[in-house]
């Protein structure tokens, strides 16, 4: 944020002497000085989450705590899958029985519809066995649908880290039920963060101009962030706007 002034400076030396009066001068040059504005701001991951349930069910174990850093797709959270499991086998069973009622309705089909030009099959049995083949196949679609929603289910027993990043609270212990919706755990990432800060309006059309903000690390060396997100309407209560930008790990040492 720049507010460029020009400074300019005349100093005239006078001295007396009984013999003369001598005057001296200085050369003056203007010059563009920066005006730098101030204001507090702060660290935020981009990323942060609160990872929730989405089954009833216990839970087994909790495999992190408050402030580990995890990876990507690291095991987090267990819960049980017990009743998950045997909703699972009942659907495998059905399909099975699905699957061999639909064979022998697919046969008996097969069969009356060879026998249809002899004349010895009436029309109302190729009715039935059709609606029998029918009806099979309808049976079987449904428990593969139910062997497809018991192992979406059973992934939601093993909740996976979505990324890389620090756990900063734990919602829930390990015996505990959760509740589809219930909180487990949140954590946010650190190698993807942004630099906040509420600007007073009058500052906001410099920040517009020069596309660009400086930040002071703790240890008071200064790092310019580029293409700054500037919020549309400012704030109601003390009229600042809020300004963020991206920062990079390898040059900003700082943390959420």
């Amino acid at each position: 944020m720049k507010v460029l002034t020009s400074l300019g400076l005349v100093w005239i030396l006078l001295s007396h002497s009984t013999w003369a009066t001598e005057i001296q001068t200085s050369l003056v040059a203007e010059i563009t000085v920066p005006n730098l504005q101030m204001v507090d701001g702060s660290i935020e991951a981009i990323n942060q989450s609160t990872i929730k349930a989405l089954v009833n069910a216990k839970v087994t174990a909790i495999h992190v705590d408050v402030d580990d850093y995890v990876a990507e797709n690291t095991l987090l959270v267990e819960l049980d899958d017990t009743e998950i499991r045997a909703n699972l086998a009942q659907a495998v069973a059905g399909v099975n029985i699905a699957e061999a009622a639909l064979i022998q309705a697919q046969s008996e089909l097969k069969r009356l519809q060879d026998l249809k030009d002899s004349s010895f099959v009436s029309e109302s049995a190729l009715t039935a066995a059709q609606a029998n083949k029918d009806k099979a196949f309808g049976q079987l679609q449904f428990y593969q649908a139910q062997v497809d929603e018991s192992n979406l289910r059973l992934s939601y027993t093993k909740i996976i880290a979505p990324y890389s990043g620090v756990v900063v609270a734990r919602h829930i212990e390990a015996g505990e039920t959760a509740l589809v919706g219930s909180p487990l755990l949140t954590g946010f990432s650190i190698d993807q963060n942004r630099v906040v800060a509420q600007v007073p309006q009058r500052l906001i059309e410099y920040i517009e101009d020069s596309k660009q903000i400086w930040v002071q690390q703790a240890n008071k060396s200064w790092i310019a962030l580029s293409d700054p997100i500037i919020a549309p309407s400012a704030n109601k209560y003390n009229h600042t706007v809020l300004v963020r930008a991206n920062i990079s790990k390898q040059e900003f040492s700082m943390r959420p």
